[in-house]
């Protein structure tokens, strides 16, 4: 088993040098914390963290409170024992990793001075170091590991008389922990051997001839380029620099390029986390399960056994409806495949919309996007249909809901929404010039370009809507005189907003449309799987930047929109038309739910076209500026 990142802690950057003696890794170690510096993380040597990081565990914190020489010796032993604990808990972990390393050194002859080298001590030395760092990083730090797992390719597979083999390099390479970034280090073997001649050779070699610690040198050369071919052949994130000759122009190529790359792994680096010891669900929660578990199902078990059997699936378990499913009906079914989602989608959804929503979701799967992905029939359909009512079968994700509890630790909120943020970002960039076939009833039609409901639409429902008789309950007749006596101010307003937003030419792109945690599931990796496309849609971007600030706290609020911000590319033209596009979505959703009242009833629809209008007021009066 592989040790990959989502071992490590919530939003560490751990970042590797390798090469061979003499490529001049140390030389350019500053270089990378000064890219570490300029993409806005807090930069760490192993030396520099050792102390530091110790602090945050418990031991740290009581050993803090001694006189300055105790305390930085108390903190160094926890330090050093966490280290040891780390290499034992990462090599029972990562038995694979443990066993090759052990299997090789068993083999090797005795001229290559394995013992005397330490091989087998540098080696846990590096990862019981990654182990306790990686565990007590933070969010926005970086460790810069100069001899990491990739390196120790030379000690463990080269010596003078071991001329690497590529195999055992590879399964080897293939074992050790994914880091963010590894920065291999290149230059000329010659020069390689003129370096380690100037500055000496190390003492565990001082016994050999010149010629042996050359042919060690140059086995050395062999091992790194066995090793970067296969960290770039394993997709991993990798920078390689010629450190040939001139150091300066080394320096500023390899700072533009970790900046390059870590600047653009930070629109989707994930956030791992922990699910709170005490949480408490949120009274809608409580009562939604209550009701699930004593209303009969939506769909009841002949339909989705006769629904499973188009897919090539059969039930192995009870079925669970999930309580919280307001727009369409969705169970939860085990099968020999694993869990998955039965969805039955509501009779009054358009055909053309569900295409639509699942040409979206095809698309996110190709891009390898964390999105709900659809299971296909045994025809190679993405839709199944039961007595005219349609069916679709999804991958069951396992992760937890912020919205449906309350957590008693802020600062979890905050990081949740910060991931929301990002992924938001990586959505937009990854659906920006996707165009699907179908059409959506809301938004720009990809084909014409233009809105389905577009102005002179709102503006003939603002005049037609306040001429209906209004229902008979007394508080739908109060709400829809109240909307009535609106629609004229509602129509200018509208007109107005259209004239400013269509000046400012705004980036359309395909939003989801309903964004916010309550249609994020964080699995356990910290990666944050988007759900419920239902209303995605091509539109102004700002708009689902608008539907999350509108549902959070302040705090939440800036969490969001500095990840987003930073992984995406919002112009500050754009931004500067959050509250004209604020107040013109949300205008229009007033008269949208006005007039699905008339058309499908429901006095809900009514509150919510008033409280639409209360949230346009709220931004007109300059409130929605905050966020700018």
């Amino acid at each position: 088993m592989r040790t990959r990142t989502e071992d490590r802690h919530a939003g560490l950057r751990v970042i590797e040098l390798a090469g061979p003696p003499g490529a001049g890794k140390t030389a350019l170690l500053p270089t990378i914390q000064q890219a570490c510096d300029a993409v806005g993380l807090r930069p760490y040597t192993v030396e520099e963290a050792a102390r530091v990081f110790a602090r945050r565990t418990l031991l740290g914190r009581v050993a803090s409170r001694l006189p300055t020489v105790a305390a930085r010796r108390a903190l160094w032993a926890i330090y050093y024992w966490g280290s040891v604990l780390g290499a034992l808990r990462l090599a029972s972990r990562q038995r694979s990793l443990a066993g090759h390393v052990a299997r090789t050194q068993w083999r090797r002859p005795a001229g290559a001075d394995a013992g005397q080298r330490r091989v087998l001590y540098w080696f846990m030395r590096t990862a019981g170091a990654y182990a306790f760092l990686v565990r007590h990083g933070r969010p926005g730090e970086a460790l810069i590991v100069d001899e990491g797992f990739v390196h120790r390719t030379v000690q463990l597979h080269s010596s003078a008389i071991e001329r690497p083999d590529d195999a055992p390099v590879s399964a080897y390479i293939a074992s050790v922990p994914r880091t963010d970034l590894v920065v291999i280090v290149h230059a000329p073997e010659h020069l390689c051997r003129q370096r380690v001649q100037a500055r000496g050779v190390w003492q565990r070699l001082d016994h050999r001839s010149p010629a042996e610690i050359d042919r060690f040198v140059a086995n050395a050369h062999r091992a790194i380029q066995i090793a970067a071919e296969c960290v770039r052949s394993d997709d991993r994130a990798v920078v390689e620099i010629d450190n040939a000759d001139d150091l300066m122009d080394a320096e500023v190529r390899l700072k533009a390029r970790v900046q390059e790359v870590l600047g653009a792994e930070g629109s989707d680096a994930p956030v791992r986390w922990r699910p709170p010891l005490l949480r408490v669900p949120r009274r809608g929660r409580v009562l939604a399960t209550l009701s699930a578990r004593t209303r009969p199902r939506a769909v009841d078990t002949q339909t989705a056994e006769a629904i499973l059997e188009r897919y090539g699936l059969i039930a192995t378990g009870r079925m669970r409806e999930i309580a919280m499913g307001r727009r369409n009906h969705n169970v939860i079914i085990a099968t020999p495949n694993g869990r998955v989602v039965l969805r039955r989608y509501r009779d009054i959804v358009a055909t053309d919309s569900v295409h639509h929503e699942h040409e979206v979701l095809t698309e996110l799967e190709r891009r390898a996007f964390p999105a709900v992905r659809l299971r296909r029939t045994l025809d190679g359909a993405t839709l199944a249909y039961d007595q005219e009512r349609m069916y679709a079968l999804f991958d069951f994700v396992d992760g937890y809901n912020l919205a449906s509890t309350r957590t008693l630790r802020d600062v979890t909120r905050a990081r949740h929404h910060a991931t929301a943020g990002r992924t938001l970002a990586r959505l937009h960039h990854e659906l920006r010039d996707f165009r699907p076939v179908a059409d959506h009833h809301l938004g720009f039609s990809p084909g014409s370009g233009l809105r389905s409901h577009d102005l002179s639409w709102h503006l003939e429902m603002a005049a037609w809507l306040p001429t209906r008789e209004p229902a008979a309950r007394p508080d739908a007749r109060e709400h829809h005189l109240a909307l009535a006596g609106m629609a004229p101010d509602i129509a200018e307003q509208l007109a107005e907003l259209h004239a400013t937003i269509e000046r400012a030419r705004l980036p359309r792109t395909m939003i989801h449309g309903d964004y916010g945690v309550h249609n994020l599931l964080f699995r356990r990796d910290g990666v944050a799987v988007v759900t419920d496309f239902e209303l995605a849609r091509r539109e102004l971007r700002l708009i689902d930047l608008i539907i999350v600030l509108s549902r959070v706290t302040h705090s939440s609020g800036k969490a969001f929109l500095a990840a987003y911000r930073q992984s995406g590319d919002v112009a500050d033209a754009e931004w500067r038309r959050l509250p004209d596009v604020w107040r013109y979505y949300r205008l229009t959703g007033a008269i949208e739910s006005w007039h699905n009242h008339i058309v499908h009833g429901g006095v809900g629809r009514l509150v919510t076209a008033r409280r639409r209008v209360a949230e346009a007021e709220w931004a007109a009066a300059g409130v929605a500026s905050r966020w700018l």
